[in-house]
């Protein structure tokens, strides 16, 4: 998957050990762990973090990032 930011974008890659996640906007948790393997691995891109209580990383304005398998690589 690429993702190009032109005004903003943040992401988080989620893999084992899983836990659980705090929508921001919503009083809705979801425990990742119920519903992954040990071996999945996935990254969320959204324009705004979606949840709480997690690191998400801002993806600089112009920057294009390629997502292999879950995690990001930088086209500098």
């Amino acid at each position: 998957m690429f993702a190009h930011c032109s005004t903003r974008l943040s992401y988080i890659v989620r893999q084992a050990p899983f836990a659980a996640a705090h929508l921001i906007d919503e009083d809705v948790s979801v425990d990742f762990q119920e519903l992954t393997t040990p071996s999945d691995r996935v990254a969320v891109i959204a324009t705004i973090p979606l949840t709480d209580k997690e690191v998400w990383t801002p993806i600089r304005v112009g920057e294009l990032l390629v997502f292999q398998d879950g995690l990001p690589f930088k086209f500098e």
